[in-house]
């Protein structure tokens, strides 16, 4: 670091090194180029790929509550049955303690009870598998676990 011919014993202390390393390809041979449209490539998959999956998603959860709705129908449909079996058991009993029906006319009007009992409680138990679908669907359940 100076314009003086000699070296004297002010310079020998000095030492110091820098230095920098740079490599510039200059030829790829076409790799650069196709590693982009490879990206490009797969980001385009990765948006379709994404776009399909919301979309069923959203089927899955339009289909899940299109079917609660359904069985919230059919609930009121078993719970009008049920009351009409009832009704006509009732009648049955009446009829059977004053001798007009037989013991088997009893018991079909109870069976017809009995199932139309068992169809709501199948109704009920529907609904609560697609709720919990549908909690699923939307992460809505309790989250503290």
């Amino acid at each position: 670091g100076s314009d003086r011919y000699d070296i004297g014993g002010h310079a020998l202390d000095d030492y110091g090194v820098a230095g920098l390393t740079v490599t510039v390809p200059l030829w790829t041979g076409g790799r650069t180029g196709s590693d982009v449209e490879q990206a490009r490539l797969d980001k385009q998959d990765a948006e379709l790929e994404l776009k399909a999956g919301q979309e069923d998603y959203q089927l899955d959860l339009d289909k899940a509550l299109s079917e609660y709705k359904g069985y919230l129908a059919t609930l009121e449909s078993n719970q009008e049955a049920i009351r009409l079996a009832e009704e006509a058991f009732s009648l049955s009993q009446e009829l059977f303690r004053s001798g007009q029906i037989s013991v088997t006319d009893l018991n079909d009007a109870e069976l017809r009870l009995t199932n139309e009992k068992i169809s709501k409680e199948i109704t009920l138990f529907n609904i609560n598998i697609t709720l919990a679908r549908m909690e699923r669907l939307t992460l809505t359940g309790d989250q503290n676990d």
